[in-house]
């Protein structure tokens, strides 16, 4: 974990994380609407990451999200920050690539320099093919 490149992200150091899963995808405003029954959104569109929520709220919707899924399923969750950056990288499939797929963050990821102030569709970005566990 770390970055050379950035101060507050010093020093890099390994960290061994379990195997997981994570979505390959932000959840929609759609998938929050279906569960929870409301858009808290700015940005509305059905096809939009899910956005203007706090952490409470999150849980309140892994927990309505937990109740509806088999009970043979691991639970969903939030991923820990070593989990997060690990499959931000690209997981195993890295290929030394700064970004999941990419060492040029603006052919795989939204940011403030090229979202032009506001959320883009979910999955329009160059993906990769990513193994996510360990």
């Amino acid at each position: 974990m770390g970055s050379i490149k950035r101060e507050d992200e010093k020093p890099i150091h390994n960290v061994r994380v379990h195997d997981f899963q994570i979505n390959k995808y932000l959840i929609t405003q759609y998938d929050w609407k279906k569960i929870m029954g409301t858009n808290p959104s700015h940005f509305k569109g059905d096809d939009l990451p899910v956005e203007s929520v706090t952490w409470d709220e999150i849980q309140d919707f892994l927990k309505k999200l937990n109740d509806i899924i088999p009970l043979s399923q691991k639970p969903y969750r939030l991923p820990t920050e070593a989990e997060w950056e690990y499959a931000a990288r690209g997981g195993r499939s890295t290929k030394a690539y700064e970004f999941a797929g990419s060492n040029n963050l603006g052919e795989v990821g939204w940011y403030a320099e090229n979202a032009a102030g506001r959320t883009k569709t979910v999955g329009k970005k160059r993906q990769m093919n990513l193994e996510y566990s360990i």
